[in-house]
């Protein structure tokens, strides 16, 4: 199983996927010896400022999958987003009355099928969602 956690600002979007099996040892966060597990850190950059939050949102999410398609194919992923309409459409719903967003959905829909990825949208608050917020808003170092 994969996780993926999204967000995204109007001029890119990020992204943390955890595997299950990126398992690793050696010295942890807290500088003990141990097993963990070894996050991927992911950077959307848009072609120009995307209005639209929900869309943001959700061309993240499609460029992330899109990414990695290869090693998500046959596997089971868990989406957590803090964008409800984005959740929605990752859901296989309309994402917003307005449907401005719901080209990327169909992409989305797409990719899942080609790839047989079976993938469940579930909400995390805004608050918790550091992680990819930081990756969403500003260029990041990561070191081993």
């Amino acid at each position: 199983a994969v996780t993926l956690i999204t967000d995204a600002s109007s001029s890119r979007g990020g992204a943390v996927a955890l595997a299950a099996s990126s398992v690793v040892n050696g010295v942890l966060h807290d500088g003990t010896r141990g097993r963990g597990l070894l996050p991927t850190a992911l950077t959307v950059e848009y072609d120009a400022r995307v209005p639209a939050s929900t869309r943001s949102e959700l061309l993240t999410v499609v460029h992330v999958v899109h990414s990695m398609a290869d090693a998500l194919a046959g596997k089971s992923v868990r989406l957590f987003s803090d964008n409800m309409a984005a959740l929605a459409a990752s859901r296989g719903k309309a994402s917003s009355a307005s449907a401005h967003a719901d080209d990327l959905g169909e992409a989305l829909a797409a990719l899942l099928l080609d790839n047989r990825i079976f993938l469940e949208a579930l909400h995390t608050p805004g608050v918790e969602n550091e992680a990819a917020d930081l990756i969403s808003r500003h260029d990041c170092a990561f070191t081993k």
